[in-house]
């Protein structure tokens, strides 16, 4: 006879199951993955049917709930679809406009500033208030501030709803749709305008600022506002080496730490349940404004307010409904959450620690109580966040868990103490009230600086669809399904199996196989080859100052650390900055330059690079692995990756002649310029323009383009 509680029913988690269902199969619906949508509407209906027949409670009761599973799940696809396609068709065409805006965030970039523009007006081919904001990259000496407003001349380039491949989830969450790049002289500030959350923002930064040195005062102000725009880059490197970076993303841990002392304070003045219950939420959501209402900071400030509100009745807290409202409410406000890294990594680690950490530490009870429940609750956090750390950052550190369980603590600590002080030196005193604080913090960037944590880095490989056996496998023994512990070890056990043999299969697949992307901006184009044998980069055009961020991703994400061959279809004179700048990324090997020899220029990129350098002209074979061949005068290199056929153009600049030395049947063309006569020559399966061209696929709006080599 079935087991007709086979499931412990919780309608609020279920129902922030059902609108996260839903709103997959929105996502896949939108994106043209049909097959795949059905699927994900099949398993909702077998999820619903299944909680229908196996959980306790009233037939009427588990039929009312199936009902309002399924118009939730229906609520969410819709919602998701029409938050998108709004934000899919607020297109500007890449017009150029006069364009007006307020700074809402400033991140300090290589060689300039990203300015995040909000209520954002424009006069040209179109008049009037944008529904979305700019991000506008400056690069030179800038010094732009919170709550500036400013105006400027440039041409509105569009995001799409994908970005390198991927859903643009943080663009559309902070809904940002067009980029834009000036100089900084013509920029005019008109003005500064700031609410009340950013004046206490800049109160906070200023105050310890004003109180701390730099690399101490830019851990202290993520710690407290949440982001890393502040710290070294070498820093926050050290910090998400060791695991512990996630102190610098207001979450659980911070809310945690203030209501925890602000519910201490109140005990200890007697204060009215309720009132305390009141007066503490709203501090709480005010403090997540100030930190720009993350996702995390208000999952945490509902979860909360639930707890705080549910003792007033002497109600026992569960920690899985806390969470399914806080979930529902995110989601309802904008579907889009669901794919931010930092809500899924926000949701998981929560559910990670009710679900997994009380039956770890049973596994520990040869360990003080104390000890075994803190330990629980570590790796139980960390566990749950691998497959994202994967996805996200292609790694996750195996340190983690040993330096949680001592840097948290002491993160509490530091945390309330850093919050008073901070207040307190705001008015005129921060030197005094940070004198202490400041040291405290050197010796915290020591203990994460002096060791090279990134030894204890693992990544380079996949989860893939199996990341769900993944879940799957650490769901089972918890208290949601109840059968018995023999059961759950076996299913568990065979979850676990399928996941591990599939990710070594993908993964192996993915290492294999050679890739190609396309990097493009108006500072730089570039085509990154990854071969088993070589990295080849084909620079098609470069100005002496660029920005390197992207580099730097492909680095990580992508494993590619060495360009064994570096290309340039530009002379010797323009490439050694270029080499500077990308030597701060990779270790180069081999330098290639179209055009007539220049033995003295050569001698001295040689010394200075310790580099073999060499010229090239049309027609020429170049000196790689990779089967390569320079072709019509310096303007083309044709590439075969992986059985496929790939030409890369340079930038023409005084004009396009009707080259005919490249063959039929290419696979891929990139280009820089000129990009409708180049097609309309060869026309390649597969287009990419470097630059923002409304007719092609381009690098410009659509990031990282990888190309399919499959």
């Amino acid at each position: 006879m079935l087991n007709k509680t086979l499931i412990n029913f919780r309608p609020f988690f279920f129902i922030a199951v059902s609108i996260a269902l839903g709103i997959g199969a929105g996502y896949l619906f939108y994106f043209d993955r049909v097959v795949l949508g059905i699927t994900v509407c099949f398993i909702f209906l077998l999820f619903t049917a299944f909680c229908v027949l196996f959980s306790g409670g009233e037939i009427k009761k588990k039929l009312f709930f199936s009902i309002a599973f399924v118009l939730i799940f229906i609520f969410g696809l819709g919602a998701f679809c029409a938050q998108v396609n709004v934000y899919d068709t607020a297109n500007l065409e890449a017009h150029y406009y006069e364009v007006f805006g307020k700074v809402t965030s400033v991140y300090e970039l290589d060689g300039g500033q990203r300015l995040t523009l909000e209520n954002v007006s424009i006069k040209g081919n179109r008049n009037g208030k944008l529904k979305y904001g700019v991000n506008l990259y400056v690069y030179g000496e800038s010094n732009f501030g919170l709550g500036d407003i400013i105006s400027f001349q440039s041409q509105l380039i569009d995001i799409g709803a994908l970005y390198e491949g991927r859903l643009s989830a943080s663009n559309i969450e902070r809904g940002i749709k067009y980029t834009a790049t000036v100089n900084p002289s013509a920029i005019s500030k008109l003005g500064t305008n700031l609410t009340v959350f950013e004046r206490v923002n800049l109160f906070i930064s200023n105050s310890i600022k004003s109180g701390m040195d730099k690399d101490e005062a830019g851990v202290a102000i993520g710690m407290l506002l949440g982001g890393t725009e502040e710290i070294d880059g070498e820093i926050i490197k050290a910090y998400r080496s060791a695991g512990v970076a996630h102190i610098f993303a207001v979450s659980g841990l911070h809310i945690g730490f203030l209501a925890t002392a602000l519910n201490f304070l109140f005990n200890k003045l007697r204060v009215n349940r309720l009132i305390k219950a009141i007066v503490i939420t709203l501090v709480l959501f005010f403090y997540s404004g100030v930190c720009g209402f993350s996702a995390s900071s208000i999952r945490a400030s509902v979860m909360s307010a639930v707890l705080l509100f549910s003792s007033i009745k002497g109600n026992r807290y569960d920690g899985l409904s806390s969470v399914g409202i806080a979930c529902a409410m995110l989601l309802v406000c904008s579907p889009i959450h669901l794919f931010c890294v930092g809500f899924q990594l926000s949701f998981a680690v929560v559910l990670g620690i009710i679900l997994l950490s009380a039956p770890i530490a049973r596994l520990l009870t040869f360990l003080p109580q104390k000890l075994a429940k803190s330990i629980g609750t570590v790796i139980s956090a960390q566990v749950v966040g691998i497959p994202i750390c994967i996805y996200a950052f292609n790694q996750f550190s195996t340190i983690a868990i040993l330096a949680n369980l001592i840097f948290v603590p002491v993160v509490g600590v530091i945390f309330i103490i850093l919050f008073v002080t901070t207040l307190i030196g705001g008015f005129g005193i921060s030197k005094i009230m940070l004198f202490i604080p400041n040291y405290i913090f050197k010796a915290i960037n020591f203990a994460i600086t002096a060791i090279d944590y990134e030894v204890f880095l693992v990544g380079g490989f996949t989860f893939g669809v199996f990341a769900i056996f993944y879940y799957l496998a650490l769901i089972v023994p918890c208290g949601i399904i109840n059968i018995k512990k023999v059961q759950k070890s076996i299913i568990s056990l065979v979850l676990a199996s399928v996941c591990l043999v599939g990710t070594i299969v993908i993964s192996v697949q993915e290492v294999q196989m050679p890739k190609a992307f396309v990097i493009g901006d108006d500072k730089i184009c570039a085509t990154v080859i990854k071969a088993q044998d070589e990295n080849l980069m084909i620079v098609s055009s470069a100005e002496k100052v660029f920005s390197l961020n992207r580099f730097y991703r492909l680095k990580d994400k992508e494993g590619i650390d060495k360009i064994d061959t570096l290309i340039f279809t530009q002379s010797v004179n323009d490439i050694a900055p270029v080499i500077t700048r990308l030597k701060e990324v990779f270790t180069l090997e081999k330098v290639s330059y179209f055009g007539l020899t220049d033995i003295a220029t050569e001698e001295v990129i040689r010394k200075a690079f310790n580099l073999n350098v060499r010229s090239f002209d049309s027609g020429d074979k170049l000196f790689c692995k990779t089967d390569c061949t320079y072709l019509l005068n310096g303007y083309a290199v044709e590439c075969k990756v992986g059985g496929k056929r790939l030409a890369v153009f340079g930038k023409f600049g005084s004009g396009y002649s009707n080259y005919k030395g490249l063959d039929g049947g290419l696979d891929f063309i990139v280009a820089c310029d000129y990009t409708s006569l180049i097609y309309q020559e060869y026309k390649p399966n597969e287009f990419i323009s470097y630059l923002f061209d409304p007719l092609y696929k381009n690098a410009s709006s659509s990031g990282t383009v990888r190309l399919n080599l499959k």
